[in-house]
Order: C-alpha cells, then structure tokens, then sequence
C-alpha cells in the first residue's frame, strides 16, 4: 500500500507539469515631498502577475506521466499479485493440515491395532503358546507406530502456526471445516490459454514495469532536446 501511495504521488508531479504556473508580485512605495512650507506624502502599489506554460513539443512530460501511471498500475497488480500468493499459501498449508489429521487418525488406529497385538501376544506367552520373541516383535510395531504420533502432533501444531501467522491471527488451534475427503477439490486443466496466463497478477505487474521503463528512456531522450 506504501508503495501505491508513493507511485501515486510520483504520478501526480509528473502530471502537475503539464499545467501552467502562476506566480504574482506585489510593489509598493512611499514618499513625502516639503516644498514651499507644505509636506505632501504619495503612497503607491503595484501588483504583476505572470503566468507561464511549457509546450511539451518532444513529448517529454507526456513520456514522465506515461511512466508514473504505469508504475502505478505495476505497484497496484503486484499488489495483487502478493494477495494471491498469500491466498494459495493458506489453502495450500489447511490442505496440508487436514492431511496431518489424516495421518494422525490413521496412525492412532494402527497403535490400537498394534496394542490388541501385543496384548494377544503376553496371553499367548503367558500360557506357553508362543515365545518371547513374538512378543517382542509386537511391541516393537507398537513402539515404531507410537514413537510418530509425536512427529505428526508437532507437524500439526507447526502447520496451525502457519496458518494462523498467514490469517493474522496468533498462534493456536486452527477450527477444521470437514475431512481432507469433504473439500471440494477443482481438478486443473490440462492447456491453460495464453490469455489466462498473461492475467496473472504477477506477469502482468512485469509488462506494467518493463512500459514504465521504456517511458522513462523516452523522456530522458527528451531531455536533450530544446524545450
């Protein structure tokens, strides 16, 4: 938005030369004369006003205010551009929560699997049908599955930060709409038209600035020619 502004004032010097100046003086004077035992006093005032237009005739100041005004729409579509990357970054990081959530529940299914396992394997152990072996081998898939539930919480809890840093908000749960199963996922276009791509906040920022530039080379061109 600071940057809008200033490409917005940068515009309106620019402009502001095209218009004609005015400027006004004002003289004034006083004087007493003694003659013949009788003083007299004059007094006068004079006022001059002038007013002044430069010819654009190498179109000097029509090339600076092209530029500003392309400056300005580059400044205002990389604005736009900022917005929707910022948009994409928080559908792409609640698409990729909702997808921890996922795993989460899947992980916390297998641990209880697991921990039937090697529940069923202790009995078995117990009543001599199998041998410490199974039983460790159960508990090692137990501890494997337990030992990620950590790893995923964290994820989870690093994505919520994201999330709510890019929302503006302060760190802390962030409240799901539905399953990564329940979104409405738009399946991209395999050819994307050359028009929709030139609509890009971001490519369109960049004819915006290379146009200033070569606005900016025209009036300094113009600058040595007479005015």
């Amino acid at each position: 938005a600071t940057r809008i502004r200033q490409a917005q004032s940068m515009e309106a010097i620019a402009g502001s030369a095209l218009l004609p100046s005015i400027g006004t003086l004002g003289l004034g004077s006083r004087s007493s004369n003694d003659a013949f035992g009788r003083t007299t006093e004059s007094t006068g005032v004079q006022g001059v006003a002038r007013i002044s237009y430069e010819v654009d005739l190498f179109g000097r100041i029509a090339n600076q205010v092209d530029a500003a005004e392309a400056g300005v729409s580059a400044q205002m579509t990389a604005k736009e551009a900022v917005e929707l990357s910022v948009t994409a970054a928080v559908v792409w990081t609640y698409i990729t929560l909702v997808g921890l959530d996922e795993q989460r529940k899947s992980l916390k299914a297998s641990q209880e699997v697991y921990a039937q396992i090697l529940e069923l394997a202790r009995e078995q152990e117990r009543a001599r049908y199998t041998s410490s072996a199974s039983v460790d081998r159960a508990e090692s898939f137990y501890l494997a599955v337990s030992e990620q539930l950590p790893v995923i919480d964290n994820a989870i809890a690093q994505a919520e930060n994201a999330l709510s840093f890019l929302l503006g908000r302060a760190p802390g749960e962030i409240e799901r709409a539905g399953a990564l199963d329940s979104l409405n996922l738009l399946e991209a276009p395999k050819t994307v038209p050359s028009e929709l791509v030139r609509n890009r906040p971001d490519i369109a920022a960049a004819e915006f600035q290379v146009a200033a530039t070569d606005k900016q080379l025209s009036a300094a061109r113009a600058q040595f020619l007479p005015r």
